[in-house]
């Protein structure tokens, strides 16, 4: 598992006050074992201003993951979803559907082993505030061995 830098692309449009600032996007197949952790560090976020879509693309576990997100569903209040893909996209087409799918002005594409570091979407929000014609913004990358405590960084 890894604990992923994340991507943010900007959806401008007149719609978007009325938008969650941050859609956070995650494609998976066949490994609900690791949607938990990724999905509680989304919810352990310290900003409130998000939605998240999963995209389950049609895979032997297809009933796993609708279990585990129904369960994280209730928890997160509304804000996190899942989306059935009605036939195998594979990933570029399940992003851009899942794209699709979001509302928010900015995306977190995520990994469905990945986690979101602690503070990100206020680092996010804040980035937002101080240059509001900000039109990209990337991570750095980091992953752990053995421990969340144990992290490698690449700036």
């Amino acid at each position: 598992m890894t604990e992923a830098g994340f991507i943010i692309f900007p959806r401008r449009t007149p719609e978007s006050m009325t938008r969650p600032l941050i859609s956070v996007i995650v494609p998976t197949y066949n490994r609900p074992e690791h949607l938990a952790p990724l999905l509680d560090s989304v919810l352990a976020q310290d900003f409130a201003d998000w939605e998240m879509v999963v995209g389950e693309d049609c895979s032997p576990a297809r009933e796993q993951v609708k279990a585990i997100m129904v369960d994280y569903a209730a928890r997160g209040n509304g804000r996190m979803r899942l989306h059935l893909h009605s036939e195998n996209l594979g990933y570029d087409r399940g992003i851009r559907g899942l794209i699709e799918q979001s509302k928010g002005r900015f995306l977190f594409v995520m990994g469905d082993d990945d986690f979101v570091a602690p503070g990100a979407f206020k680092t996010t929000a804040d980035i937002v505030a101080r240059y509001p014609n900000v039109g990209f913004i990337l991570r750095s990358f980091a992953w752990f061995v053995g421990t969340t405590e144990n992290v490698f960084q690449i700036s």
